[in-house]
């Protein structure tokens, strides 16, 4: 049977009343296309298209911004938190959407859904200072180099006012290229662990 085939068929059970319109569809992309045709989980715009991480304070995923055709982390909060922690953890993820520094992991985007707050950041391709002075056991020259950038981006946050409360090596990222950005500035800090939210890639 042919493709067009194929669909057609699916076409006439959906309309005998056969199966429901979405398990024909997954049938139909699953036979056509060798994909399964699944819903697609979002948070406000952003396209989720995996997970990177997981911790007892939240989920880190990996999703698409449609509108700016990139890809982005977004970190949603687990369960409920009091109003004043949700109150804070807002306007400081605003206040750090204002800070633009190389040595900042950027944030883009605040919001909340079903009762969830999500944040959406820059997806940094790297991984945290912890490993990546585990796996190249750095002379203190090249340590200090990274922290030195490191600093410049609290630096930048104090200034504009954002005190980042945790600071350390798993809340600092190495990209590929090199470049050292300071993540979860006023995230970290309440009581609970974020997962490295930015690895692999």
């Amino acid at each position: 049977m042919s493709g067009r085939e194929q669909t057609d068929a699916a076409e006439e059970r959906v309309l005998a009343g056969d199966h429901t319109h979405n398990d024909i569809e997954r049938q139909v992309m699953k036979r056509l296309f060798d994909v399964d045709a699944k819903p697609q989980v979002r948070f406000g715009r952003y396209e989720v298209t995996g997970r990177l991480g997981q911790g007892a304070m939240g989920t880190v995923y990996e999703a698409r911004d449609p509108e700016l055709d990139r890809l982005v982390a977004i970190k949603v909060l687990h369960g409920t938190i009091a109003e004043t922690e949700r109150t804070a953890l807002i306007a400081e993820a605003r206040a750090m959407a204002r800070l633009h520094h190389p040595n900042v992991v950027a944030v883009y985007d605040v919001g909340e859904q079903d009762g969830q707050v999500f944040i959406a950041m820059e997806r940094v391709l790297g991984t945290s200072l912890r490993a990546w002075a585990e796996k190249h056991k750095p002379q203190w020259r090249a340590a200090a180099t990274v922290y030195r950038e490191a600093a410049r981006g609290l630096a930048a946050a104090h200034a504009a006012g954002v005190a980042h409360r945790d600071f350390k090596p798993d809340n600092v990222m190495v990209a590929k290229d090199g470049r050292v950005a300071v993540a979860d500035f006023g995230l970290a800090s309440r009581g609970r662990h974020w997962p490295t939210t930015q690895d692999g890639g």
